[in-house]
């Protein structure tokens, strides 16, 4: 029964969510360039999670100071309980990654591409539709083919 339990729990955790929690943990590395390239490359848009986009949006002006972010001082700005819970959470784990500024690369690289694979599907659901009521496609098309050559320029992301 527990093993089941367990299962449960790792297939309603996509990938998505455990690259988001890692991301906001690699906000409070000690090492400055790893926080200025979150803080210059990361666009909060890309962030699935809403919880995860809260607490990274108190976190962010944090991010260019010389030194890591205080936990704390970001735990009693967050006003919502759960995201309180959720942060503390993943303070506590923060002692088990040891950043490199490629795995932040790395991580940034890939939420970029899972939302840009995210939008491609809408865009695409979007083409479907209008097609079927003969609307003119050029506009969708054309942004279609913008976002593949985005998602060409990301090569090289370790899965």
């Amino acid at each position: 029964n527990r093993a089941r339990f367990k299962e449960n729990i790792i297939i309603k955790t996509p990938n998505t969510i455990s690259l988001e929690d890692d991301l906001i943990k690699l906000c409070f590395s000690k090492n400055k360039s790893i926080r200025q390239e979150i803080y210059n490359n990361l666009n909060v848009d890309w962030l699935i999670d809403s919880q995860i986009k809260r607490i990274f949006n108190q976190i962010y002006i944090h991010l260019n100071s010389k030194f890591e972010p205080d936990s704390n001082i970001i735990l009693d700005q967050l006003k919502m309980k759960e995201d309180h819970q959720k942060l503390a959470g993943l303070v506590y784990e923060i002692e088990k990654i040891s950043p490199t500024l490629e795995m932040v690369k790395d991580s940034i690289k890939r939420l970029e591409h899972i939302w840009l694979k995210k939008k491609l599907n809408e865009l695409r659901d979007e083409l479907k539709n209008s097609e079927n009521n003969f609307q003119d496609t050029t506009k969708l098309i054309n942004k279609i083919s913008d976002i593949q050559s985005q998602m060409n320029s990301l090569k090289g992301i370790s899965r």
